[in-house]
């Protein structure tokens, strides 16, 4: 069990959450840890390491913070 879940972050998951910022800036938000990822289209969150998938970003749910 503890080795499905150590290995579990090579699964790609879909990236379908943006945050959008008062300026009008965008980020990403990963799915795993839920912290903005800094550039779109990277293969792995450089926080938690969890692969991504960005297949369906287009049709990300945006998410507005000010």
């Amino acid at each position: 069990m503890r080795v499905q879940k150590e290995l579990s972050f090579r699964k790609a998951m879909a990236v379908n959450k943006v945050v959008v910022f008062k300026r009008g800036f965008t980020y990403p938000i990963c799915p795993r840890c839920q912290v903005t990822l800094e550039r779109e289209y990277v293969h792995y969150c450089d926080r938690c390491g969890q692969c991504l998938c960005w297949s369906g970003f287009s049709k990300a749910e945006i998410v507005k913070k000010f």
